[in-house]
């Protein structure tokens, strides 16, 4: 289980992002809040079943004005064990997170595609049994984007929200799939970001933060 790592405050809520990259003028994030959501396309890409939580209100929010959003989920999940569930991990519990991912996107309102990639794109078996997974990830992700010409993606940043190696592997494959050609669509990229000063372990903050003033996006979902 992954835990949310975008600042919400309840007197104030929203969520922070940094804008890493716009290859042309869109009224999007944080345009849209200037102008109509409505016709636009949001595409957010992340690593497991409940990595939506962190952008859960931004992604409904959304929704609410008009724009057609996508949850893009790449692994099944099946070792998102904890301390206090009792669930064992492996098919079984593939089963129940897609169950609870695709209840998740019903209540937002998002349209859910889930890849259900093997968790950690099997890195246990090696380079040779890793790097295919990879590749097809990145070809897969690549063809979503191409298909669905989303406005703007959001995605995990380079420090993958918990550093979890899954969340670090989509966001940089995102990334190079952004980079790799200028797309008419998508136009800007987004990471999710936690604000440095909100963490208070000198070693976390290195690990999962980002300085406040990286974050040049707040959106305000109340």
């Amino acid at each position: 289980m992954q835990k949310p790592l975008a600042m919400i405050q309840k007197q104030r809520p929203f969520l922070t992002l940094l804008l890493i990259i716009s290859v042309a003028v869109f009224n999007g994030l944080p345009g849209w809040a200037q102008g109509p959501s409505e016709g636009k396309v949001l595409m957010a890409i992340f690593a497991h079943p409940d990595d939506e939580m962190t952008v859960g209100p931004m992604l409904a929010k959304y929704v609410e004005e008009g724009a057609k959003v996508y949850l893009v989920v790449c692994t099944d999940g099946r070792y998102g064990t904890n301390d206090f569930s009792g669930l064992e991990g492996g098919e079984s519990l593939v089963k129940i997170r897609k169950a609870e991912m695709q209840c998740a996107a019903d209540a937002l309102g998002v349209t859910l595609i889930h890849l259900g990639y093997h968790d950690q794109l099997r890195a246990g078996e090696g380079y040779d049994g890793h790097m295919p997974h990879v590749k097809s990830l990145i070809a897969e992700l690549e063809q979503i984007i191409a298909d669905k010409k989303p406005d703007v993606l959001v995605t995990w940043g380079p420090d993958g929200g918990s550093t979890h190696m899954d969340h670090r592997l989509v966001g940089a494959s995102v990334n190079q799939i952004f980079v790799s050609k200028v797309w008419d669509k998508p136009t800007k990229l987004f990471f999710v970001g936690t604000p440095a000063n909100a963490i208070e372990d000198p070693t976390q903050k290195i690990l999962a933060g980002v300085d406040p003033a990286y974050l040049n996006t707040h959106i305000s979902y109340s």
